[in-house]
C-alpha cells in the first residue's frame, strides 16, 4: 500500500492509498513530476521503473539521489524485431519478480515500439488482470501535453482500464493537479488542486498546496461593516432597501469599488434560465479577481432553476443561490448572515472549462440506438461530476402496448430525458432524476401511470452500474445493430410535429470523451 498523503504536505483532502492489484494513470506535463512521484513511491515499497534508454539515462544523470535508494530499480525497454504481447507480458513479469510496484514511464510525445504496444487497450486489460492476480501495483506516468490529440484518443478508449486518472500540468501561476476520477466500487471521487513548486536546499523539488488565505492577507476584512451591493436585476424598481445597501447596475465594475481579498457582500439577480451563462460568467469573474472571501449570492427572480443550474452557479463561485419564493426582506436577512463565509471550492483556469463540464445539451425524446448510447455516456458523466442522480430503465411494454407505441407517446419535457429501443426492449434514460421521482417523471412524459406502462422493468440508479450497462449495450449493438424507428412523433399538449427518421443501419458508436 502506497500513501499519497506523504507526497504533498498539509493536504486538506484525504487521498485514498494506492493498493496492490490496482492500476493508476498519471498524465504529467514535465519529467519533474514523474521523478517526484517515483521518489516518494520508492521510499515506501520496492519499485521497478521501466522506460526507454533516454528515460533511464536522464534519471541516472539528474536524479542521482534516487539511485542510492535500495528499493528502486531501473530497467530500459529492449525488444526483438517481432514484438508479441505474450512475450512482452512475460518480460515484465520476470523483471518485476522482486518488486511490489511497477512504474511505466511512457513518453507520449514520441512513443517507442514497446510503448505503443503497452498503450493498447487490449494489452492494458490483460496487464491489469495479471497485476490483480499477482498483487502488483501498476502506475503509468504518461509524459505529454494534456491537449495532445493522440493522448486524448488513447484515454477516450482506455481510461476505464485505470482505477484513477490524474492530470498534472503547469497552470497560471502554479501547477494544477486534476484528479479526473478515482473509482472506489461504484463511487467516484474527484479533486482539483493548485500546487506551488518549492526548491529544497539540496537542489531537489517539492510541492505544497497553495494557501489562498495569503491572497487576502494584504487587506483588512470588515465583517459586519463590509460594503453591501445589490444589482438592479436582484430587486424590483422602487423597492425599499436598508441604508447600508447600495443598489448598482449590473455592468458596474466592482474592481473600482473594492480591493482584492475583500469580504464585501454582492447579490446578483437571475430572471430566467436564458440568463444562466451570463450570470455564471459574471460570478466567475468576481470570484477569480476578489478571491475566496467575497460573498456572492444569486437570487432567482421570475422562475426557479433546476438543481443542476444552481450547481453551475456554485461551481462558478457563488456562495448561495436563493429561491424565487423568498421576498426581498428575507433575501437580505439571509445574505447578512453570511459574515465570515469563505468559498472553499477550486475554480478552473477559465470559464470555458465550467461550460464544458457542467452545461448539458438540450437533448430529449427519441434517439436512434447509436446516438442514444452516446448521449447516455455523455450525460451520465456530467451527472457524476455534478453529483446528480440519474436512472436508466430497461422495460418490456405493458399489455396492449408496443415499443413503437411507447416511443410515439413519449413527450419529454425535461432536457436529458431520452428513449430508444435496443435489442427489442425499451430503454429510457432520465438525467438528474432521483429514484423516488421516477414514477412522477414517467407520468409527466407518457401521460399514463407508470404501473400501466410496463409489464416488467429494471431500474439502474448507480453511476458505475449505468456506465457498465451502457458498455454492454454497445457490444450488443456492434454484434447485432438494432433498427432505427421510422415514426410519426406527436407531442401531447403542443402542436403536432413530425420527426421522420430514415431507416438505416445503426451508426457506429462514437468514442466517448474521458472527461
Amino acid at each position: 500500500m502506497i500513501s499519497l498523503q506523504n507526497i504533498i504536505p498539509n493536504i486538506e483532502q484525504r487521498l485514498p492509498p494506492l493498493v496492490a492489484g490496482e492500476t493508476h494513470c498519471f498524465v504529467v506535463q514535465s519529467s519533474i513530476w514523474a521523478d517526484f512521484f517515483i521518489e516518494h513511491i520508492s521510499m515506501q515499497q520496492s519499485t521497478l521503473v521501466l522506460g526507454t534508454a533516454d528515460t533511464v539515462e536522464r534519471m541516472q544523470r539528474y536524479t542521482s539521489d534516487l539511485l542510492s535508494n535500495k528499493n528502486l530499480h531501473l530497467a530500459e525497454w529492449k525488444h526483438s524485431r517481432w514484438l508479441r504481447p505474450s512475450s512482452l507480458l512475460r518480460s515484465i513479469a520476470q523483471a518485476a519478480a522482486g518488486s511490489k510496484v511497477i512504474v511505466f514511464n511512457v513518453n507520449y510525445r514520441e512513443l517507442s515500439a514497446v510503448e505503443q504496444a503497452l498503450c493498447n487497450r487490449t494489452f492494458l486489460l490483460r496487464l491489469k488482470n495479471w497485476a490483480s492476480a499477482n498483487g502488483k501495483l501498476l502506475i503509468f506516468t504518461l509524459q505529454a501535453e494534456i491537449d495532445n490529440p493522440d493522448l486524448r484518443e488513447f484515454l477516450n478508449t482506455s481510461a476505464r482500464a485505470f482505477g484513477s486518472l490524474h492530470m498534472i500540468y503547469q497552470g497560471q501561476p502554479n501547477w494544477r493537479w486534476l484528479l479526473q476520477y478515482w473509482f472506489r466500487g461504484y463511487t467516484i471521487n474527484r479533486w482539483n488542486w493548485e500546487l506551488e513548486e518549492q526548491r529544497l536546499p539540496n537542489g531537489g523539488i517539492t510541492f505544497e498546496f497553495v494557501n489562498h488565505d495569503n491572497f487576502a492577507s494584504d487587506t483588512r476584512r470588515l465583517g459586519e461593516k463590509a460594503p453591501r451591493f445589490i444589482c438592479d436585476a436582484g430587486v424590483d424598481e422602487g423597492e425599499f432597501l436598508p441604508s447600508e445597501w447600495q443598489k448598482i447596475v449590473y455592468e458596474t465594475d466592482l474592481r473600482d469599488e473594492l480591493p482584492q481579498g475583500s469580504d464585501a457582500l454582492v447579490i446578483l439577480g437571475i430572471s430566467s434560465r436564458d440568463k444562466l451563462l451570463q450570470v455564471a460568467e459574471r460570478v466567475f469573474q468576481l470570484r477569480k479577481y476578489f478571491g475566496p472571501y467575497l460573498r456572492i449570492i444569486v437570487r432567482e427572480r421570475d422562475e426557479s432553476l433546476r438543481l443542476q443550474d444552481e450547481r453551475i452557479l456554485i461551481s462558478s463561485g457563488a456562495n448561495l443561490v436563493l429561491p424565487s419564493e423568498l421576498g426581498t426582506r428575507r433575501v437580505i436577512g439571509v445574505a447578512e448572515t453570511t459574515v465570515g463565509f469563505k468559498f472553499t471550492h477550486t475554480l478552473p483556469d477559465n470559464f470555458a472549462d465550467i461550460k464544458t463540464s457542467q452545461i448539458m445539451d438540450d437533448v430529449r425524446g427519441y434517439l436512434a440506438p447509436g446516438m442514444f448510447l452516446d448521449k447516455v455516456l455523455t450525460l451520465e458523466k456530467k451527472a457524476e461530476r455534478q453529483a446528480l442522480d440519474s436512472v436508466l430503465i430497461r422495460a418490456e411494454p405493458g399489455t396492449g402496448l408496443t415499443a413503437h407505441t411507447l416511443v410515439r407517446r413519449f413527450s419529454s419535457r425535461r432536457p436529458g430525458d431520452i428513449i430508444s429501443v435496443l435489442q427489442g426492449q425499451v430503454y429510457l434514460y432520465l438525467y438528474g432524476c432521483r429514484e423516488s421521482d421516477v414514477s412522477n417523471v414517467l407520468y409527466m412524459n407518457f401521460g399514463i401511470p407508470s404501473d400501466n406502462l410496463f409489464k416488467n422493468e429494471v431500474r439502474i440508479v448507480k453511476h458505475g452500474q449505468i456506465i457498465d450497462a451502457r458498455d454492454g449495450l454497445v457490444e450488443d449493438e456492434h454484434a447485432a445493430p438494432s433498427p432505427v424507428l421510422d415514426i410519426q412523433y406527436s407531442s401531447r399538449g403542443e402542436s403536432s410535429v413530425t420527426r421522420k427518421v430514415v431507416e438505416k443501419t445503426a451508426p457506429g458508436v462514437r468514442k466517448a470523451d474521458f472527461l
